[in-house]
């Protein structure tokens, strides 16, 4: 597995992110590498980064040929602590793109945080609403001290 974290790297231009993943659109390149995930809070903070930005159809189709060419699972890990983050029309045009044009998994995954998500009744309406849009729900995590 790899993950690529610290920091956003959805944040970066396709250009820059390609220089990551690009030799994993080759099935030959590191073969024992089978996940790469990818976390990330673009899906819901950002979510033009999927499908309007300049270079968001560039960095769908990276994100495909990594999976068809490299023969790699993507999975995107959507950092999604309320079900409130998935209401919007433009947050739902990127889930599309990506699970249907990318062809990527998109889990989720969040803290639990006082005032935000820290009831079972709000876990259990962000988990039923991202099951509906085919996110799985992957984990949740206490902060330390």
């Amino acid at each position: 597995d790899i993950l690529m974290t610290g920091g956003d790297p959805m944040v970066m231009k396709t250009k820059s992110l390609a220089q990551y993943l690009e030799p994993l659109t080759d099935p030959n390149f590191l073969p024992h590498i089978k996940n790469i995930r990818i976390g990330t809070r673009s899906l819901s903070f950002w979510p033009q980064r999927f499908t309007t930005d300049a270079d968001a159809d560039e960095v769908i189709d990276l994100l495909r040929r990594v999976r068809e060419e490299g023969g790699r699972h993507i999975a995107i890990m959507a950092h999604l602590s309320h079900a409130r983050e998935l209401s919007t029309p433009k947050v739902k045009q990127a889930i599309n793109r990506i699970q249907k044009e990318a062809f990527a998994t998109i889990r989720s995954q969040s803290p639990v945080m006082r005032g935000i998500n820290d009831s079972a009744e709000v876990w259990a309406e962000k988990w039923r609403t991202e099951v509906s849009l085919g996110i799985i729900p992957y984990y949740m995590f206490m902060a330390r001290d």
